[in-house]
């Protein structure tokens, strides 16, 4: 048996739609290859899937062209500069931390708790004068604590910038509202990637959630810097802007696979598969890294009691056609452009260490079934 760590769920669903759009520009029927219609239905329907219940009635969702595109554009729009200071989770993809050395702020960061999260005890430790936002990252797609984050943002005047690129359909409880709230809501910005291993894809592709007010500022920046007012022959460019946008083609594979996530129920597919692996994994003496109450919905990572341990396994799982992952290979800060940098030797981050070194993620997507999770407990147990 072969077994992928992630599959991009395409089919005839995604073609037709895709040759629908296509046939329509060959007919001369639209000739909108980049911010038409499709990116703007596509975010209204992605805000509708994350906020049904509209609790967050300012929020706009705005397609973009990757979730560092979504991170990067934040920090532009909060006018974050040279000097500034982010708090980061030193646990995360180094896209977390690029997007705000791309702006020239200093990113300071913070070790995680056994969840793979940003240490929320450690966070106003971390804040100085300098200090400007908190960055954040739902590891795994298992939510912070935004009830205590958003607190202590609050009370000493910083915004919040989400990493939710693992996290679509997580959904966690705050005191406030009545009902789940999903990721990427009660940040200031809350950024979503599409890559195709995670849980929908447009290929590459991001959307960033904010609010209306902010909304200008984003598509400022990631329109080359034109200011919305025309005057009917030209554009004015105030800011030096990039060029942030998702295509047509990138919305109509993004509109059709939300609409499937949703109707085939992808994501309660990922949390089965995390339950049932989880509970046989721990009955048989492994620790499930996640608290159990918690679990992502992108993949399940298992602590192993040494580096060399989880080495062992995963080449066993290599060997059988397994497909596992590390998620991350190391630290942010103990890679080589962030010691040359920042001396990341005199500083340690021991939980971010001990998940890097000593975990090791196995597949949950709705590709898993039964004879997938034995298969992967009969390689990691066999004699």
């Amino acid at each position: 048996m072969q077994i992928k760590f992630a599959v991009p769920s395409i089919t005839d669903s995604e073609r037709r739609e895709m040759n629908n759009f296509l046939l329509n520009i060959q007919q001369g029927h639209n000739s909108e290859l980049t911010h038409g219609r499709e990116s703007e239905l596509f975010g209204r329907e992605f805000l509708y899937y994350i906020d049904h219940w509209n609790n967050f009635p300012e929020a706009v969702c705005i397609p973009v062209s990757s979730c560092m595109a979504a991170l990067h554009l934040s920090y532009l729009a909060l006018g974050i500069k040279q000097g500034d200071e982010v708090i980061v989770p030193a646990m995360s993809h180094v896209a977390t931390a690029h997007a705000i050395e791309h702006v020239g702020a200093i990113p300071v960061f913070v070790d995680c708790d056994h969840n793979g999260n940003i240490d929320d005890g450690q966070v106003e430790r971390a804040i100085t004068r300098k200090t400007k936002a908190i960055t954040l990252v739902h590891f795994l797609g298992t939510p912070c604590n935004m009830y205590r984050i958003r607190r202590i943002a609050d009370e000493y005047g910083l915004k919040i910038v989400e990493d939710c690129a693992l996290a679509i359909g997580s959904k966690f409880k705050v005191p406030q509202f009545t009902n789940d709230i999903h990721v990427g809501l009660m940040g200031d910005f809350g950024c979503f990637s599409f890559y195709p291993c995670k849980s929908m894809t447009t290929g590459e592709g991001g959307m960033l959630v904010c609010s209306r007010e902010m909304a200008f500022e984003v598509r400022k920046y990631m329109q080359f810097g034109k200011k919305s007012v025309f005057d009917g022959v030209g554009y004015e460019i105030d800011t030096l802007g990039l060029n942030y946008r998702m295509d047509e083609m990138s919305a109509v594979l993004g509109r059709e696979q939300l609409r499937r996530l949703q109707e085939e129920k992808w994501i309660e597919k990922r949390y089965s598969n995390a339950k049932t692996l989880h509970n046989i994994l721990v009955s048989k003496g492994l620790y499930s890294q996640q608290e159990y109450s918690k679990l992502g919905n992108y993949a399940l990572n298992v602590k192993f009691n040494c580096r060399r341990e989880r080495d062992t396994v995963y080449q066993l799982f290599l060997d059988n056609n397994v497909g596992c992952s590390i998620y991350y290979p190391r630290p942010i800060p103990a890679f080589e452009y962030y010691i040359k940098k920042y001396g990341y030797q005199k500083i340690r981050y021991p939980m971010a260490e001990e998940i890097a070194y000593q975990t090791l993620a196995l597949p949950i997507g709705p590709h898993i079934g039964e004879k997938e999770i034995d298969y992967m407990v009969d390689v990691l147990f066999k004699e």
